[in-house]
């Protein structure tokens, strides 16, 4: 597809782009000036300097990225909304704005006929810019917590460092908020709920993973014990490798299976019924507290010593008081991550 961006007066004020020989009125002449009317014309040169902006270095770029994504432009409820994107653009000189309002956009053109996604997909477009940085990161955090996004990565180092590698792409773009004036700023915007401490409680980051990362909080089994021979003798008979006991980081002398949690075995089509009833057996049996040490400490301890965004993740969110995103509050955490962190799955937002 040859695509050429230009300025094309059409009247005044157009941006158009030139697909193939046709040209698309991005923003066209009608909303630019609707648009500066509504700031005034003192404002006029500011407004439709941040508009073109907004358009040529993100809006244009997100949509020309989706299959058939200029279609969006011929749509009249698509260009409705981008009148209420482009105010905001206009009022506002964060490029995190115009970057998260193309991510919103593309969006609103991915989910097409959804009238309830789109009411939400509005509604950020309309919040967006009341939100500072450090809220959203926040938004983030919470959202990336509470979909139990996790490692696939067996190994526990390697498992963590993901996890450092996504919050520290969040974080040094804008960091955590240090004091409590975001919560009521955010719950003001109706993107979280804030729940009474006595009547509701949220798991903490070390029962979080231990649900998710289970594999990591396991105490093992020792490698010198009768119990770790009947196991591989077990495995062997059914064809498992005794590989899939692996050194147990966290606990010397100590050996694991490599995998992060049940799900990880289940999920495997790799493995017969029969060998993922097997597997799931010795996997509790790992879980067993065979061990003198206190493996929960022990993780914390080795976050703290070598995972300095993934300790401040967890330090933030133990002291959060009890609360829950809002569908959009869900829908801004999610696609602030994604634009940060393109390596995070894609999620139903829906389902969560």
């Amino acid at each position: 597809m040859d695509v050429v961006k230009q300025n094309q007066k059409s009247g005044d004020h157009s941006m158009q782009i030139q697909v193939n020989g046709d040209y698309y009125n991005i923003i066209p002449p009608e909303t630019i000036k609707q648009v500066i009317q509504s700031f005034g014309e003192l404002a006029a040169g500011k407004v439709e300097t941040r508009i073109k902006q907004f358009s040529d270095d993100y809006l244009i770029p997100r949509i020309q990225n989706i299959e058939n994504g200029l279609e969006a432009f011929k749509d009249p409820a698509f260009q409705l909304l981008l009148v209420q994107a482009s105010k905001n653009a206009a009022s506002s000189n964060r490029t995190l704005d115009y970057s998260m309002l193309s991510e919103l956009m593309a969006r609103r053109f991915e989910k097409k006929e959804d009238i309830k996604s789109n009411a939400v997909i509005a509604k950020a477009i309309e919040t967006v810019n009341l939100i500072d940085n450090d809220s959203l990161t926040a938004l983030s955090v919470i959202y990336f917590m509470g979909a139990h996004i996790r490692p696939v990565n067996a190994g526990i180092h390697n498992g963590l460092q993901l996890m450092e590698n996504t919050f520290q792409k969040l974080i040094s773009a804008m960091p955590l908020p240090v004091n409590n004036r975001w919560i009521e700023n955010l719950e003001t915007l109706q993107t979280l709920k804030v729940f009474i401490k006595n009547i509701v409680s949220m798991n903490s980051f070390e029962v979080m993973c231990k649900d998710t990362l289970s594999g990591y909080l396991v105490s093992g089994i020792r490698k010198d014990s009768e119990e770790y021979s009947k196991c591989i003798e077990e495995m062997q008979t059914i064809g498992l490798p005794k590989t899939l006991f692996v050194d147990h980081e966290l606990n010397e002398g100590y050996v694991r299976l490599n995998f992060v949690n049940k799900t990880q075995i289940n999920d495997n089509k790799l493995f017969s019924p029969e060998q993922q009833d097997v597997l799931l057996k010795l996997f509790t049996e790992t879980q067993k507290n065979r061990s003198p040490i206190n493996i929960d400490s022990i993780f914390d301890s080795y976050i703290t010593k070598n995972f300095k965004c993934l300790a401040i993740v967890r330090d933030f969110w133990n002291n959060l008081p009890p609360l829950e995103l809002t569908a959009l509050g869900r829908l801004l955490g999610y696609i602030n991550l994604k634009r940060l962190a393109s390596e995070c799955p894609d999620m139903d937002l829906e389902k969560i």
